[in-house]
């Protein structure tokens, strides 16, 4: 993978095999993005790859959400495996935990009261569902339409 020119139409896909909640579930998806080890950069002292996928549907807690999977594997050992799905989120509550707004939160807290609360929400990629990485399984591999 490493000696890609180019990510673009390369078609490199995924498949995830994993268990949440006692279900087992496989999903097929594209590598969106894809970061690796360049030799002789000296960026990181051992091998990885890590990939993104495109929009999943993942079921979890007995609801639906959708999300990315990112995966990352460092010399040819699957070391991370987790969702980031999208929730709904107040922009004042993102403001303040950028820090954007310590010092003037009880303003902002305002913009939280109706009937402003529902034009000032977001959707944003902030629950995290990490993958026992002893039970995923993880294959690539190239689509060719």
């Amino acid at each position: 993978m490493r000696d890609l020119p180019s990510q673009k139409n390369m078609n490199i896909y995924m498949k995830v095999d994993y268990a949440i909640d006692d279900c087992e579930y496989s999903i097929v998806c594209p590598c969106k993005y894809i970061n690796f080890r360049k030799p002789g950069s000296g960026m990181c002292d051992s091998e990885f790859l890590q990939t993104i996928s495109g929009d999943v549907l993942v079921e979890t807690e007995e609801n639906f959400w959708s999300g990315y999977i990112a995966v990352r594997i460092v010399e040819d050992e699957l070391t991370v495996a987790q969702f980031a799905l999208k929730t709904s989120v107040h922009i004042v509550d993102v403001a303040i935990k950028e820090k954007l707004g310590k010092k003037i939160g009880w303003l902002l807290g305002l913009f939280k009261v109706w009937p402003l609360n529902g034009l000032l929400q977001t959707d944003e990629y902030s629950k995290i569902v990490n993958l026992d990485t002893e039970f995923v399984k993880l294959t690539f591999f190239k689509y060719n339409n």
